[in-house]
């Protein structure tokens, strides 16, 4: 969704409607691209990727109590 609402901001803005389209392909294609969702733990918190970019990260201690 939000790279859909990017396309539709850069077309609006763009004097060059098809290469923002031709950036954008991928949006109008019925096999768009699925994202990958990882976990990374680093031993005192928790990390979640999108697409390998940080998308939320914990501070979470975990070797609280012990």
């Amino acid at each position: 969704m939000a790279e859909s609402l990017r396309f539709q901001r850069e077309y609006l803005a763009s004097s060059n409607s098809e290469s923002v389209v031709a950036k954008y392909s991928c949006l109008f294609n019925s096999h768009q691209r699925s994202r990958e969702i990882s976990l990374m733990f680093n031993g005192n918190s928790i990390s979640v990727l999108s697409d390998g970019k940080a998308w939320l990260s914990s501070g979470v201690d975990t070797q609280a109590g012990a």
